[in-house]
Formats: structure tokens, sequence, C-alpha cells
């Protein structure tokens, strides 16, 4: 794996919504960090579920240490959409 020089990334769009059963979460930014989306999704999940609380969302986000409560999301149904250069 490679490693990243500044792993500062800044997310410009997150989008949800939902049509019938099909849930779909749209990220735009100026780059990607390994597992960053699945990440983000696993957080928004589980704050859907009601195990995580916003406070406690913004305490990870400014701790920075995701992996301490979020569990990423499977691989499963994710994809690439559209890459703008």
């Amino acid at each position: 794996m490679r490693t990243v020089e500044n792993p500062v990334r800044t997310i410009s769009k997150l989008a949800i919504a939902k049509r019938g059963q099909l849930l779909t979460i749209s990220v735009r930014a100026d780059g990607f960090l390994y597992k960053m989306v699945r990440s983000i999704v696993g957080a928004l999940v589980q704050a859907g579920e009601g195990k995580l609380t916003v406070g406690q969302l913004r305490e990870l986000m400014r701790t920075k240490k995701r992996t301490a409560l979020i569990e990423t999301a499977t691989a499963h149904g994710l994809f690439l959409w559209k890459v703008f250069y």
C-alpha cells in the first residue's frame, strides 16, 4: 500500500437519496483515502440505527479515531461512479 503524504481530504458533497428500498450515498471529494467512503457509510448506518449520536460522531471526527466506534461498511454495492479531473 502506498503512503499518503497529506491525509487531509475535503468533502465537497455528500448526498443521501432513497428510492423505494434503494439507498444511495454519493460522496464527492478532492481525493479519497483507503476505506474512507466505507467508514463514512458505516458511521451513517450506525447513526441511523441509533448506535451513535451526533455528539459521538463529532468527537470521532475531532479526535480522528474513526475505528474506535465505527464499523466499516462492507464493499457490497459500493462502486466508483465517475472521476473528475
